[in-house]
């Protein structure tokens, strides 16, 4: 039943979150506090993902995932679907880092490396054939699979709440500082497991043109140029349920919502004013 366990924390709110693995770990756990022993998991299966491409559509796609995470003597490693292509990057929420201090009810981790990319994903895309300019838009549409950055995340445990703040600076080229808070919530109902979270995302100014902005050396036809000159706050809330069906094998179900502020959606790199996505997996985990 450990496995069990690890496999249902590990799993929750794997949702293309970008950092979604170390909070899914905490907000399930039963004990209601920090748990700094040493192990881990690995996780793979396949999820089949409702999200909507554009302003009157819905895609429907299969996905493999891969996750997993280790930690040894404070130092950890957490993962969600690396190795597999989420929002146009090749590697997606990975982090690697240190506790540096905890009490009975409070953990603060420095925080060496954390891939992300930007809030929404899209499904733009530059066709050689078509394009006018396809150097350029390829270049505009690749910025994403290359953020990176270092910080501190602060999580607090109260029960069956878990609260986490998270403070990031890139590392490359200088593209700004990101932060989030969340809180989530579970519930137990037999075999069954419940869950919410509410979360606030702030993008700083660099950050916001390095993902939403073109340049004017970068603009082309189909992507003019635009400048985000202000930092953004979006929220989000997210529901979903998970249920281990057999000792390895998990199967969960998870629903997201984000609205955009005008900053974002003005851009035209950005295809729809709200992102939704619906997830429904099942998975191994060892």
């Amino acid at each position: 039943m450990k496995r069990v366990y690890l496999a249902t924390i590990a799993a929750l709110l794997f949702i293309s979150s970008a950092h979604a693995a170390d909070f899914a770990s905490d907000v399930r756990a039963v004990s209601g506090g920090f748990d700094n022993s040493d192990g881990g998991y690995f996780e793979f299966g396949v999820g089949l993902n409702t999200s909507n491409c554009g302003r009157t559509c819905l895609s429907l796609r299969t996905e493999p995932i891969v996750a997993g995470a280790y930690r040894y003597r404070g130092f950890f490693f957490e993962a969600i679907g690396p190795g597999i292509s989420l929002n146009g990057g090749t590697v997606g929420g990975v982090t690697l880092g240190v506790n540096i201090w905890r009490n009975d009810r409070w953990a603060l981790d420095l925080l060496g490396a954390s891939t992300q990319w930007r809030l929404s994903r899209r499904t733009l895309s530059a066709d050689d054939s078509d394009s006018v300019n396809p150097a350029l838009e390829k270049a505009v549409l690749q910025r994403e699979a290359n953020y990176n950055g270092a910080g501190v995340r602060l999580t607090g445990y109260f029960g069956s709440t878990i609260f986490q703040y998270r403070l990031v600076n890139a590392t490359l080229s200088g593209n700004g500082v990101t932060s989030s808070a969340r809180i989530g919530r579970s519930r137990q109902m037999k075999n069954w497991n419940f869950h919410g979270v509410i979360r606030a995302d702030h993008v700083s100014q660099k950050t916001g043109q390095y993902w939403y902005g073109v340049s004017k050396d970068e603009a082309s036809t189909r992507f003019p140029q635009y400048d985000v000159r202000s930092s953004t706050i979006t929220y989000s809330a997210e529901i979903g349920a998970t249920y281990p069906v057999r000792e390895n094998v998990v199967f969960r179900s998870t629903a997201r919502y984000m609205p955009f502020v005008d900053t974002i959606t003005n851009s035209p790199l950005q295809e729809t004013e709200f992102d939704f996505k619906w997830n429904t997996s099942l998975s191994y985990v060892f």
